[in-house]
């Protein structure tokens, strides 16, 4: 059974929210799924967004609230590569993204560095409750483009040292020299599971 939560959000959470609904579409849109590192059932969440006014008064706006699986983050796979996308909670602190190749048994070999997504789509309508429908649709198709287009993806890697020793004139030479070892993934985080098609 699906678990459900109710949330009361500030605009910009529940715009962030709005995007990645948005985002899943785009993924659909272009033939791809939602993953997942284990096999679980996406959280159905249901997001209402409030407002806080200089006095400490809040403001809830029930004809506003929405229906997603989406709070903060997603995870998605599309033509050969899985994505992970996610938002902080304060707009101003970077935000997240993940690329890397997948075979075709939907596993992952390596550990890839995190990249900071681009903040030009922090329009200023995210800030406010009345934030459109168009503009997370551009919002989203910016981002999205952003995954999509991104080439500079790269295997984490750990610098170790390793000792060469030299045989000659009688003696035993040791060297060292330092060595960029790619670091694998963790046997639980390498497989990744289908949990949502179009």
């Amino acid at each position: 059974m699906n678990k459900e939560e109710t949330l009361y959000l500030n605009p910009w959470e529940f715009n962030a929210a709005r995007i990645l609904q948005r985002i899943e579409k785009l993924v659909f849109d272009n033939g791809g799924c939602i993953v997942s590192t284990w096999e679980k059932e996406l959280t159905k969440y249901n997001l209402i967004p409030r407002t806080t006014d200089y006095r400490n008064e809040t403001t809830i706006y029930k004809e506003k609230a929405i229906t997603t699986n989406y709070r903060n983050y997603i995870n998605f796979m599309l033509d050969g590569f899985v994505y992970s996308l996610s938002f902080d909670d304060n707009p101003f602190f970077e935000h997240y993204f993940l690329k890397k190749p997948i075979g075709s048994d939907l596993k992952v070999q390596y550990k890839y560095y995190l990249e900071e997504l681009n903040r030009d789509f922090l329009y200023d309508c995210l800030f406010h409750i009345d934030c459109s429908i168009e503009e997370i649709k551009e919002i989203a198709n910016l981002i999205f483009n952003q995954l999509i287009s991104f080439k500079g993806y790269k295997i984490a890697t750990t610098r170790r040292r390793k000792y060469i020793t030299s045989y000659g004139s009688g003696k035993n030479s040791h060297h060292y020299y330092y060595e960029n070892i790619p670091d694998k993934e963790p046997t639980y985080n390498q497989q990744y599971y289908i949990i949502k098609e179009a």
